[in-house]
């Protein structure tokens, strides 16, 4: 039977041409579809392959150079060669050499945000390695407190906006809704630095005073000359866009435009007006607030976990065994930074995973705070470092999915890094070691971090809330009246 005598012979050979026109153009659009999610899924791999290593190594550098300061308060005390005893520094004055960082830090995180939108990105980034690790390096000239506080206030200084910068360089390359994940895999470094950290601080302790060098001033030339060499690697590798990346074809580079280029959206404003205009809404303040929730408390547990575990102990622990002691809690936090914001991203989640996780911090820190026996307090520890590992990440990667524009995420970004490093500041010198009064348990500065992450939940809350009433907006008029017409992540 020929074609005519089988549709056009019947009663109803209109309506089943339609439809089979209609099946043919579904089969058509679904195999397109298929085609072109595999090529996003193939430009996806390698982008992956070829960007996060670097960023994944910068970020656990910038980790072990930050945080090598609280192992070096601790490392071959029984020698009296631990950093307080060489530079005569009492607890307090450590803590506000920890502070004195993120002074510098925050002073000038947006101004070096800014400059990133007006130069090459990738350069600025490993211009931001290079320098960190050289003062990295002249940390171990360290022998009073003024040398302490002025190299601190350099570190600070050489490392302001890496961070941010990071988050912003992500932007060129992957879709909104791809970014946490990707956060969450080199924020996964500062879990490894950690870890890493405190095996080489075990072993570095055996080398104590070869080379007239006591053992925490090797791990700081040790550090800093991998820094710096790890510097020059992403000054030569990164490119600053898919049009620069050497290792994508010219149909790949077509889609990564496309894929970018499609997300954009909203009102645009020239030069530093966009900051002004981020300034005006009331959700960059809250995500400054919420951000700075879980930064204040794992960077208050990234300092003085070796301190907690001292203290815990009652003095039976040596400076080897506390170094060695807080590498579980680094292991726990790796494993939720890598997992949980990939799971974030497939369901294109935010509030819940960040709510949930601030939950298990509260019940950490109260854990550490009333257990009775060592053990049970270690545990706290423990669960405390699991809640946070992912916090981060999803918090920072909201932020930018929530700004439309490579200035408007640069803005965001670093709004909401500057604000909470405000809060690193009071943390690291207020609580636990800059707080005497609250030693050996430190009760008081766990209920502190336990506060904060509540605010962090209600903050969470109310930019949930925000954002549902906006989606509600796009879903009624088409947009928002700043030209926005894809739906926030909630």
């Amino acid at each position: 039977m020929s074609y005519e005598e089988k549709h056009i012979g019947s009663d109803n050979s209109e309506k089943e041409v339609v439809q089979e026109v209609e099946h043919v153009d579904t089969r058509i659009s679904d195999v397109s579809m298929t085609q072109d999610d595999a090529a996003e899924a193939k430009l996806r791999r390698k982008l992956d392959l070829h960007l996060l290593p670097y960023l994944w190594m910068m970020y656990f550098f910038a980790s072990a150079d930050r945080a090598n300061v609280s192992v070096a308060l601790t490392m071959n005390r029984e020698q009296h060669h631990d950093l307080l005893s060489t530079a005569q520094l009492t607890p307090q004055q450590a803590a506000l050499g920890v502070a004195v960082f993120y002074i510098s830090y925050t002073c000038f995180e947006i101004p070096s945000n800014w400059i990133m939108t007006k130069v090459s990105p990738s350069k600025w980034l490993a211009r931001i390695c290079i320098t960190w690790g050289a003062v990295c390096c002249a940390m171990a000239a360290i022998n009073n407190a003024a040398t302490f506080y002025a190299l601190r206030f350099l570190l600070g200084l050489a490392e302001a906006g890496l961070w941010p910068g990071m988050a912003l360089y992500l932007t060129k390359f992957y879709r909104k809704r791809e970014i946490t994940g990707r956060i969450g895999t080199y924020y996964f470094a500062a879990h490894t630095a950690s870890i890493i950290g405190n095996f080489v601080s075990a072993a570095v302790q055996l080398i104590d005073g070869k080379g007239n060098l006591y053992g925490y001033k090797w791990l700081f030339v040790i550090f800093g000359v991998a820094t710096v060499l790890g510097g020059i690697v992403v000054y030569i590798v990164l490119p600053d866009s898919p049009e620069k990346a050497k290792w994508l074809t010219e149909e790949e580079k077509a889609l990564a435009r496309y894929r970018v280029e499609s997300e954009k959206q909203g009102l645009v404003h020239p030069g530093l007006k966009e900051i002004g205009v981020q300034l005006k809404h009331y959700e960059t303040y809250l995500f400054g607030v919420l951000y700075l929730c879980p930064v204040v408390t794992s960077t208050a547990g990234q300092y003085y976990i070796p301190t907690l575990i001292s203290q815990m102990g009652g003095g039976q622990f040596t400076s080897i065994q506390v170094s060695l002691l807080a590498i579980p809690a680094g292991v726990v936090g790796a494993i939720t930074a890598i997992i949980v914001p990939r799971i974030a991203d497939r369901f294109r989640l935010r509030s819940i995973p960040i709510s949930l996780f601030f939950l298990i911090t509260i019940v950490g820190f109260i854990t550490l705070s009333f257990a009775g026996p060592t053990g049970g307090k270690y545990f706290g520890i423990l669960v405390a470092g699991f809640g946070q590992g992912p916090l981060v990440p999803i918090v920072i990667g909201w932020a930018a999915n929530t700004a439309d524009g490579e200035k408007a995420v640069a803005a965001r970004t670093a709004n909401a890094s500057t604000i909470a490093q405000f809060g690193v500041i009071f943390g690291t010198f207020l609580l636990y070691a800059g707080w005497p009064g609250d030693a050996p348990l430190y009760i008081k500065s766990n209920m502190v971090c336990a506060g904060l992450c509540g605010l962090g939940i209600l903050c969470t809350l109310i930019l949930r809330f925000t954002f549902q009433h906006l989606n509600r907006v796009i879903e009624r008029d088409g947009e928002t009246k700043e030209g926005v017409r894809m739906k926030y992540l909630l």
